[in-house]
């Protein structure tokens, strides 16, 4: 009986944990794993440590072991990165690393064609990341103008405006031309900077505008001078607008143009001179962008400015 009890007492010694019964040399360790190659459970990157596991083919136990940073396995941005020029993903592990740069592909799509009426449109973009613009024509460009008439022969725009250049004089001449009798609104040029001179030994612009039938004039953003008697007498014009960037309006300026009963002048004007708006029989209406304050101040900086005019005046804080 007791060799029978040793003999069981042997045998349970020689069972592992894992259910294999181990040879001799190894009973003192129980058993010896058999590991595999492993698995990636967290890559490493270029700052932060990973993980690898590896499983026993004999007993299913699992063990870990780091993968140390390597301080070259950057993360990157799925996201596109862009200039003109090229694309790439940039690092988000906070390094300044990117990937290869690429230059853009692209393909080009016609938005709208152009005319004389109507600006080209073309899109610029990129096939592989969408960087892109869209590059504009201007209608400009199309008109094909009548040297003896100023018109353009596709659709009947007029060319208002001509440079000379005089020699050994330091000026520009900007002459208005009101080509065609039969237009009634006229819209100036961003291109024309001022409708005086610097020099005061020349005419002003506008006195060659004949105002037969033209009730509308618009200025453009650029002018910032109305010139002496620039638009004197154009008893026709009805409606005169006055961009954000105007500061000076010249002596006798308006004088005597009977046809226009409102008027807005901006904030921006700080000189109006002698007479600027006198004798304006209709204007009854002007709306003064700037304050009180302003309009009281401007009206103390010369003689007589709305002389025999008796429009309200209307400013931006009453």
């Amino acid at each position: 009986m007791k060799k029978l009890v040793f003999l069981l007492l042997a045998l349970s010694l020689l069972i592992t944990s894992c259910g294999q019964t181990l040879p001799e040399p190894e009973q003192e360790n129980q058993h010896v794993q058999s590991w595999d190659d492993g698995v990636v459970d967290t890559p490493a990157t270029c700052t932060t440590d990973g993980k690898m596991v590896f499983t026993c083919s004999k007993c299913g136990e699992k063990k870990t072991e780091p993968i140390p940073a390597d301080g070259t396995t950057h993360t990157f941005s799925t996201a596109w990165t862009t200039d003109e020029n090229q694309h790439w993903h940039a690092a988000t592990c906070g390094h300044d690393v990117t990937v290869t740069k690429e230059d853009h592909d692209w393909v080009d799509e016609l938005i709208t064609e152009g005319s004389c009426t109507t600006d080209r449109e073309v899109s610029h973009a990129c096939s592989v990341c969408g960087y892109g613009n869209v590059e504009t024509t201007p209608k400009e460009e199309y008109h094909q103008f009548n040297t003896s008439t100023h018109t353009c022969e596709i659709c009947g725009a007029v060319s208002y405006f001509q440079a000379s250049f005089e020699s050994n004089k330091v000026c520009v001449m900007l002459r208005a031309k009101f080509m065609n009798s039969g237009l009634t609104d006229l819209v100036i040029p961003e291109y024309v900077y001022n409708y005086n001179y610097e020099w005061y030994d020349r005419p002003e612009v506008l006195k060659s505008v004949n105002t037969a039938t033209m009730t509308s004039l618009t200025l453009p953003e650029s002018i910032t001078t109305i010139g002496y008697q620039a638009l004197k007498d154009k008893t026709n014009l009805q409606v005169v607008n006055l961009p954000e960037s105007l500061t000076t309006i010249e002596q006798e300026a308006f004088m005597s143009c009977t046809g226009i009963e409102t008027l807005y002048i901006p904030a921006s004007v700080t000189f109006i001179g002698a007479q600027a708006l006198a004798y304006c029989s209709n204007l009854t209406t002007i709306n003064f962008g700037g304050t009180r304050d302003q309009w009281t101040t401007l009206m103390s900086g010369a003689k007589n400015i709305m002389k025999s005019t008796s429009a309200t005046v209307h400013c931006y804080d009453d």
